[in-house]
């Protein structure tokens, strides 16, 4: 532990990662060499490692290969190698060209997509033209560019059909390895940084430091808002400038450095996100004058933005382009006290409020007194509006072309620059967060019962407006930097929205993001799902088992089922997504919901063991005391991606594995949840419990050389109806989901042999589906709402069983 002794390892401000129990390590020794050299051993036999229904897949390359990501790897699982020669890692000069060739690919990438997204509101393009020059000679800016690059390029390929690039050198390339590998490098070059402290006297190395601490942050926050990506600005000692009493704050704007400009306004943005995610205050001190002024904002000594622009740059620009840039970063600091104002409630001191409920002071300021605070910020903002140049306003407005989907009772929203375009999407944002807030007249002051509620409805006239405005800019065609700038100003305008076309939009435009951009949005559209929902929490309060719940069709059902109020009992083999098409995040399913404030376990189970499956309703008993719903959501298709067999070609361990994991596990699970149901009291309503089992089209139609999936699936849909009859006397229902062909890892699988467009054709109504396409159905099956419908094997599949 040497390298940790002089770094304040234990400081407050510092942030810590819980290590799992079971911690596994691939121990990789020339990351650079082919992996030719290691030989891993597989069974006659291979069983699948995650019976979820959308993940299940057969290999059918000729020869094992190591897969340092997949869960299932016998690198994780210990399986057998043979002896690798050691040998030391090569020195740059003495990389594989291939290697080379591959991390040119990735710099070329960055300064092409990742990069720009930095310097949207940064018409210097300080991050992809400066950043990459300095890489050239800084290890730890060239690895942090080459891992944000590489992710960037594995996730949107994982969602493409067709992937970015069309050289045949990097068609099917391992992009998440080399993801990995680099941000491993950045991240040992970061910690020798921070432990030997070179950046306190060379300006140098403290402005790549800084510029790479902004380029991970942005890598962490492409899989979702959490502790990863925030760990990066909590722990390091970024800003903590010593005042200088010689040198008292001043009024006259201070031309920035290089460190001071584009980084410090990056890192302010991420500060500012993760202080609007986390609900806290923002790490940078507002308050700091010099600190701002030194970075370009035209302030006073008591934060009043001044009248002009700062008169110089270290940057070659226009002064156009620096009245933009300037604008766009003071709104950037607006929003940052408007973020400290929300957070900090009635509490005299901000921090009061960041307190438990039990140990906050008892006194606070009154409503006028939060209310003058309220009016000074609506002054700064009008005062912002109203001093932003021509280039701010839209450049056109024009109705959306097509009628027909859900976008068309908006209007495309146009500007000439891409910075003003999500310059006012972050306004549209800040002015419904701030109207929202309004705090109320002083209750001493009469108002009638009319009066207080016109003026909620003017809030809400308002609020409307500005979400409108901003889905007009995010559907005139804006570029990628803006749509990815744009993820959290829908997402606020998501909760505006009551009409379903309104909301149905928003979340279009937040799916749009994560498939063409690989940023993470399912999240947010998931919590909008709940917030927004006209019905409330239908499902609370019930204990759910969902089979199959690491990912696919099986986690978007748990997921949903926790918005409606659920209690989750999540089974599969493990807790991880092994396989999906539009990456997952890595966060396990049970642990999403309890991050989002649901209520869930995890229980490992095997649904073709009968111990296994009595161990799964025990453990949902002991930890809830019932069972209500069941979702028997766990399957697999072997034929999957396989070249077509019919019944004499199908090998009898295909149909043997197939009807075990699809047939026999719902009969498996249902016996013993239902033996746990019979001992329950009748609900009200004389309900007992719900059973849904996931069938699928070829449960109702025959299915080209589908042997024993569209056996198994036939046999779910009689079982279906048999256990509805049984039971319905004992106030058990028992329906059946009969999905068409739903973009998840099994469709992936599919189309590698199965033309796609043929497919989609097949789905008279939007063509294939996704998970999120389901889950109505699922809540709707589970619900007080289906208490008349049991026996039904009810097709989702956009009208496949209707031709």
């Amino acid at each position: 532990m040497r390298s940790f002794s002089g770094c304040d390892a234990f400081e407050a401000g510092h942030v810590w990662v819980d290590v799992p129990d079971e911690l596994h390590f691939v121990h990789v020794e020339d990351p650079y060499a082919e992996q030719d050299g290691i030989r891993i051993d597989f069974p006659d036999e291979t069983r699948e490692t995650s019976y979820t229904a959308e993940a299940e897949q057969v290999s059918e390359s000729p020869g094992p290969q190591l897969d340092l990501w997949a869960e299932d790897s016998p690198a994780v699982e210990g399986g057998p190698y043979a002896p690798v020669a050691e040998s030391e890692a090569p020195t740059p000069g003495e990389l594989p060209d291939h290697s080379r060739l591959a991390t040119l690919h990735l710099l070329k990438h960055y300064k092409e997509g990742p990069g720009i997204w930095f310097d949207i509101f940064d018409t210097g393009c300080y991050f992809s033209g400066k950043v990459p020059v300095k890489a050239a000679t800084s290890p730890l800016l060239k690895s942090s560019m080459c891992a944000i690059a590489a992710k960037h390029l594995y996730r949107v390929n994982k969602s493409r059909h067709n992937p970015i690039s069309d050289d045949s050198r990097w068609q099917g390339y391992d992009w998440r390895y080399e993801s990995a590998k680099h941000y491993d490098e950045a991240i040992h070059h970061l910690k020798n940084a921070v432990d030997l402290c070179t950046y306190e006297n060379n300006l140098s190395d403290k402005e790549d430091m800084l510029a790479a601490v902004a380029i991970l942050c942005i890598y962490e926050l492409m899989d979702a808002p959490g502790t990863a990506w925030r760990a990066h600005l909590s722990a390091l000692p970024l800003f903590n400038p010593a005042e200088d009493a010689s040198h008292p704050a001043s009024p006259v704007v201070i031309p920035r450095t290089a460190i001071q400009g584009p980084i410090l306004w990056s890192l302010a943005r991420q500060d500012l996100l993760c202080a609007f995610i986390s609900e806290t205050q923002t790490r940078l001190d507002l308050k700091d004058v010099r600190l701002w002024q030194n970075a370009g904002l035209a302030t006073t000594e008591d934060g009043t933005l001044m009248p002009f622009s700062p008169p110089c740059s270290a940057d070659i620009r226009t002064v156009a382009d620096i009245e933009e840039d300037t604008k766009s970063n003071e709104l950037t600091w607006l929003i940052g006290k408007l973020s400290n104002h929300l957070t900090s409630g009635d509490a005299i001191n901000p921090s009061d409020y960041a307190l438990p409920l039990g140990q906050r002071p008892t006194i606070g300021v009154t409503q006028e007194r939060l209310l003058q605070r309220w009016k000074m910020l609506l002054k700064e903002f009008k005062k912002w509006h109203d001093s932003l140049p021509s280039t701010f306003k839209p450049y056109a407005r024009t109705p959306y072309p097509s009628s027909d989907s859900c976008f068309g009772s908006f209007t495309q929203i146009w500007y000439e620059l891409p910075i003003c375009a999500a310059t006012m999407q972050n306004y549209h944002m800040a002015m419904i967060l701030l109207l929202v807030n309004q705090p109320q007249e002083s209750t001493f002051i009469r108002s009638t019962v009319s009066a207080r509620l016109k003026s909620y409805r003017q809030i809400q006239q308002e609020v409307h407006h500005y979400a409108r405005e901003i889905c007009g800019v995010s559907l005139a065609e804006p570029s990628d930097p803006v749509r990815a700038n744009s993820v959290q100003a829908l997402f606020v305008a998501g909760q505006v929205f009551y009409e379903k076309g309104e909301q149905e939009a928003v979340l279009k435009l937040l799916d749009d993001i994560e498939k063409d951009l690989g940023w993470t949005t399912s999240i947010l559209s998931r919590t909008e799902t709940m917030a927004t929902s006209t019905f409330g929490p239908r499902l609370a309060g019930k204990v759910c088992i969902v089979t199959g719940s690491s990912s696919g069709l099986g986690r978007a059902i748990a997921l949903a089922y926790s918005h409606e109020g659920a209690h989750l009992v999540c089974a599969d083999l493990q807790p991880a997504a092994r396989a999906s098409v539009n990456e997952e995040e890595e966060v396990n399913t049970d642990e999403l919901i309890r991050s989002n404030g649901g209520q869930a376990i995890f229980v490992e189970t095997d649904v073709t063991k009968t111990a296994a499956v009595e161990q799964l309703v025990s453990r949902a008993v002991i930890q809830f005391g019932r069972i209500d719903v069941l979702v028997n959501n766990a399957g697999i298709s072997v034929e999957a991606g396989k070249e077509p067999r019919r019944v004499h070609e199908t090998p009898e361990d295909w149909w043997d594995l197939t009807l075990a994991v699809n047939l026999k596990s719902i009969f498996l699970v249902s016996k013993y949840v239902i033996a746990q149901m019979l001992k329950q009291e009748k609900s009200e309503t004389g309900d007992r419990g719900w059973i849904i089992n996931m069938s699928s089209i070829y449960g109702l139609v025959g299915g080209y050389t589908n042997t024993a999936y569209a056996a198994s699936k036939g046999g779910v849909t009689n079982l279906t109806r048999t256990i509805a009859l049984d039971y319905a006397r004992d106030g058990i229902h028992c329906n059946a989901i009969c999905p068409g062909f739903t973009e998840t890892a099994i469709f992936a699988d599919t189309i590698k042999t199965r033309d796609r467009d043929l497919i989609r054709s097949m789905h008279p109504l939007h063509g294939t589906g996704s998970p999120q396409d389901l889950v109505g159905a699922a809540i709707f099956l589970a619900s007080q709402e289906a208490r008349w419908v049991t026996g039904v094997n009810l097709p989702v599949d956009g009208g496949y069983t209707a031709r």
